[in-house]
């Protein structure tokens, strides 16, 4: 699903927001915070890509990303 569907899906479920991040030169990056009220619950995701191929994956723990890039 590219990001640009992701607006459609939040659409959809009006009851949550969704962010999604990714990985670029041992770094994460933000593809796309959701503009959402900042107490409904979100859904993060890590869009991993290699080639023309692409995946999202639940992050369960956030920081635990964020922690990965100071290793």
């Amino acid at each position: 699903m590219p990001i640009t569907q992701i607006n459609k899906l939040e659409k959809q479920n009006p009851n949550l927001g969704i962010n999604v991040f990714g990985w670029e030169k041992d770094r994460v990056i933000v593809h796309r915070l959701s503009k959402r009220e900042g107490s409904l619950p979100r859904i993060n995701l890590m869009l991993i890509q290699k080639n023309e191929k692409s995946h999202h994956t639940y992050v369960r723990w956030l920081s635990a990303a964020k922690a990965s890039t100071l290793a």
